[in-house]
């Protein structure tokens, strides 16, 4: 009988150990859902609040960016009104000059580009329009479209040719009516898009070695 006891405490022992276990695993249970309870709260009740301030935020982001575009979008338009007027008061001039201008039954277009320096600039122009600048052996009538970076002054410098504005788009001429250029010359502009020419004449390098040290300029074919 002593031993028999002996036994049954032993067995009991492990028994009560895990008892013991399972009381305290469930009481940490118990204590970590608590915990995360907790933590679910603080993060509704204080980051969800957070992310929708940073939605009013990034909405008011947005109100301030639309507003902005419109703002700029009423400055280009007004923009644009003035340089159609522009244009509008710029080709009335030009279809008068046109019409009766010297020379005005052959026409060359020059387009000018921000070559070298303005001495020098001068001189090619004006080799260009001395060159270039008769049809069918008659002098014709020259119209310079300086480019918008050139500071060379050609309406003092050339006041016997038609000089148009720097800022006038050469593409509006595709749209005058019955403007026929006999010739356009250009040195470097590729005249690819000029649709009111019978001849497009395009110098290149071979032209500005006269001019300037061909390393200035040919610098693409340094690379090769």
């Amino acid at each position: 009988m002593k031993s028999r006891l002996s036994l049954q405490q032993r067995l009991i022992f492990p028994i009560a150990l895990l008892g013991l276990v399972a009381l305290l695993s469930n009481v940490l249970a118990v204590f970590s859902i608590n915990n995360v309870n907790s933590n679910a709260g603080t993060i509704a009740d204080e980051y969800m609040a957070s992310e929708a301030r940073l939605e009013e935020i990034r909405r008011s982001m947005m109100d301030i960016h639309r507003l902005a575009l419109s703002h700029i979008v009423a400055q280009d338009h007004a923009t644009m009104i003035k340089l159609v007027q522009e244009i509008k008061a710029s080709e009335a001039e030009l279809d008068e000059k046109l019409a009766f201008g010297e020379g005005h039954e052959h026409k060359v277009l020059v387009l000018s580009e921000p070559l070298c320096d303005l001495e020098t600039r001068e001189r090619i122009f004006r080799d260009i329009i001395t060159e270039y600048g008769e049809v069918e052996g008659r002098r014709a009538q020259i119209l310079i479209k300086p480019h918008p970076r050139d500071e060379l002054d050609y309406k003092s410098l050339f006041p016997e040719h038609i000089v148009l504005d720097g800022k006038f788009p050469m593409e509006i001429l595709n749209f005058v009516k019955n403007l026929v250029f006999d010739r356009v010359v250009t040195v470097f502009t590729v005249p690819a898009a000029i649709s009111f020419a019978k001849e497009k004449v395009f110098l290149g390098e071979d032209f500005m070695d006269k001019y300037e040290a061909p390393e200035i300029h040919r610098q693409n074919e340094q690379i090769y």
